[in-house]
């Protein structure tokens, strides 16, 4: 109450608005841990790298880890580099120098994935939107072209899967249903 109290004072917060609680560790290592613990996908039906979007890195972890089991049912290779998160905020709001800072580091960490044929899969489609969209605008190079044309957000790449029979499959017409989770 009083940390509500002195956020409405001095930032305008409402006191009545409960903040997402934020979660202890690295989600990376947390998610890197778990793809081990699973082991080695045989006869990949995709090679994919997962890029984090900020709410699943420092808010919601089991956000994050499912979609992991999503892709590991669906029998797709998944890969977590070293990554900092898509600096759609530093964008937006016009710090372009941090923006640009954080996207050469994950152009770095990424190029090498997007060169071998691999997707970008984000699981937020505001990372996705930044990643095709904004990155070629914000860095004209051929990297942040490729990279942009890497990216699929989730719910486009199960529906691809869907589509090419490869997951997801629907045994008798209407005997199964699916969910979409609209992010934030």
């Amino acid at each position: 109450p009083i940390t509500r109290l002195l956020l409405e004072k001095t930032l305008g917060f409402d006191r009545s608005r409960q903040l997402p609680a934020f979660q202890r560790g690295s989600f990376i290592s947390k998610a890197r841990r778990f793809l081990q613990q699973g082991g080695s996908v045989s006869n990949p039906a995709d090679n994919v790298v997962y890029f984090i979007d900020s709410y699943a890195r420092y808010n919601d972890h089991a956000l994050g880890l499912a979609v992991l089991q999503l892709l590991r049912h669906c029998q797709v290779h998944i890969e977590i580099p070293d990554q900092r998160p898509a600096p759609l905020p530093a964008y937006v709001y016009g710090n372009l120098k941090q923006a640009r800072r954080d996207m050469e580091y994950n152009l770095k960490m990424l190029m090498p994935y997007v060169d071998k044929g691999w997707k970008i899969i984000c699981s937020e489609p505001s990372a996705a939107m930044f990643l095709k969209e904004e990155l070629p605008l914000l860095m004209d190079t051929q990297q942040a072209r490729k990279i942009g044309a890497a990216t699929v957000d989730l719910m486009d790449y199960l529906k691809m899967l869907h589509a090419a029979r490869l997951c997801l499959k629907a045994g008798n017409a209407g005997s199964r249903k699916f969910y979409y989770h609209a992010p934030c």
